[in-house]
């Protein structure tokens, strides 16, 4: 992946497109957009005009979104919310002075099960997020 620049932007390109994606079915949903509209968005975002050749693909997403509210946003707040974890459990092993062995924070997360994620930090770092967000919001 660091070695291969094209492997890196396609994968930013992937990412780009679902944030795309995303906004577009935001606006929809809150009534902002039609569907065609919100398929503009989808469509002019994603870079290399990629989204602008697949008109079938792009009505099909645009639907399955539109049945599933939060579903293309939860990819890109996913990726955040397990990017975050993943970061600050290679903190606490660097802390304890323990090598950071990526297999060995999956196994643990897998481990757990599928769970929010939010719970799964907790259980891997001891930091309770839903707390910190439930207190700050008071």
């Amino acid at each position: 992946y660091d070695d291969d620049p094209r492997v890196r932007e396609i994968v930013y390109i992937m990412i780009a497109q679902r944030a795309a994606r995303g906004l577009g079915s935001l606006y929809a949903h809150a009534n902002e957009m039609t569907m065609e509209e919100a398929g503009g968005i989808h469509s002019e975002y994603t870079p290399r005009g990629w989204m602008k050749t697949e008109k079938e693909l792009l009505i099909f997403e645009q639907h399955l979104y539109m049945r599933q509210p939060g579903y293309g946003t939860s990819y890109i707040t996913g990726k955040y919310l397990l990017e975050l974890l993943m970061a600050e459990y290679a903190r606490m092993k660097e802390v304890n002075q323990e090598d950071f062995i990526l297999s060995d924070f999956f196994d643990q997360l897998n481990y757990i099960g599928s769970i929010p994620i939010a719970l799964s930090h907790w259980e891997m770092t001891g930091q309770d997020m839903l707390s910190d967000i439930l207190n700050g919001a008071q």
